[in-house]
């Protein structure tokens, strides 16, 4: 279809530059998400991609190749002539369930039917900053626990004193 500047180049590469071009054409404000589109699992040739290939002579004279004199997409049909193929596709319909999806689609493009929009939902979470306290009982069954805990510390504090041999120090 376009002509590419480099005819000596790689098909490989052509064809790869095709798909960046294809998919700039889709988004033109994020050349990354086509460098990405191109080359999913590989970063490294989609950042070369993205910083290279954006403004390439050969993916350049593609996009302007694809772009009709109007400033619209060539390859793609206008909205009257999307409307005339669905009306065709809707009458050649093999059973009535496809016939009326065409229908409906028919009448989407026409701007007859809205598709419901979302409500907009606004979620908030809060999160309360709590601390688990585990249960230690009344306030006297824990200063009974403390206190026989402080004479057990006591106990072993002498035990630990009478078997040093302070006269070999």
């Amino acid at each position: 279809m376009a002509a590419f500047i480099n005819g000596d180049m790689h098909p490989v590469t052509l064809q790869k530059k095709r798909e960046f071009a294809v998919a700039l054409l889709k988004d033109t404000t994020d050349p990354w998400q086509a460098a990405r589109s191109v080359w999913p699992h590989d970063t490294g040739r989609a950042v070369w991609c993205y910083h290279h290939w954006k403004n390439d002579p050969d993916v350049l004279a593609y996009v302007a190749a694809v772009h009709g004199a109007e400033g619209r997409i060539a390859e793609l049909p206008t909205s009257h002539e999307y409307m005339l193929y669905l009306w065709k596709c809707a009458h050649d319909a093999p059973d009535e369930d496809t016939r009326i999806k065409y229908l409906r689609l028919y009448a989407e493009t026409a701007g007859e039917l809205k598709r419901p929009q979302g409500a907009d939902v606004e979620v908030s979470v809060t999160q309360n900053r709590v601390m688990i306290v585990n249960n230690l009982g009344t306030d006297e069954e824990w200063e009974e626990k403390a206190k026989l805990q402080q004479q057990q510390l006591q106990r072993d504090l002498i035990k630990v004193a009478e078997a040093v041999d302070y006269e070999e120090v």
